[in-house]
């Protein structure tokens, strides 16, 4: 059994059960702590897939950093609730892509637990994302994240903003 620490997984076609399976008898899951998931799925897939993905981040218990850089050939397919599904409550550090800043609400609305969060966004200048940053900020609405949330947005908008001990 080999005994790794990181774990990326690149999905672009259904990921079934006999692939959890077989990652657990080849690796000793209890050891990963960070983990990189890439998925692109057609969306005949999407749901048994994220299922299994999810089940996969309950045997990796002691995973504490997880980044999601969801991608999809078969655009608007992955939305966010389905990539919020699958993350589990013992991560402490969240790195994740969004296209809109309904996708920055919902991770904030459901993962509160974080003690740290990356936001890294592709935009153009049609989403007003200053606008969201200073109303997230007049209301504390990030307070409840531990350390901090760092957001990057990339495209014709650029900002970079680090909030630090709100």
């Amino acid at each position: 059994m080999r005994h790794l620490t990181k774990l990326t997984i690149d999905v672009g076609q259904e990921w079934r059960i006999e692939y959890v399976e077989f990652l657990s008898k080849i690796i000793d899951l209890s050891l990963i702590d960070k983990t990189t998931f890439n998925p692109d799925l057609d969306l005949k897939f999407i749901h048994n897939t994220l299922n299994n993905i999810f089940i996969l981040m309950g045997l990796v218990y002691n995973l504490s950093t997880l980044a999601i850089y969801p991608y999809s050939s078969h655009d608007g397919i992955i939305n966010i609730e389905d990539i919020s599904s699958i993350i589990p409550r013992h991560i402490k550090y969240l790195e994740v892509a969004i296209k809109h800043i309904h996708s920055m609400k919902v991770i904030l609305d459901h993962h509160e637990y974080l003690w740290s969060l990356t936001l890294l966004a592709y935009s153009d200048q049609s989403i007003p994302w200053s606008e969201f940053i200073e109303e997230l900020v007049s209301k504390k609405t990030i307070s409840s994240i531990g350390n901090r949330i760092i957001l990057y947005v990339f495209g014709l908008v650029k900002y970079n903003v680090n909030f630090n001990n709100i």
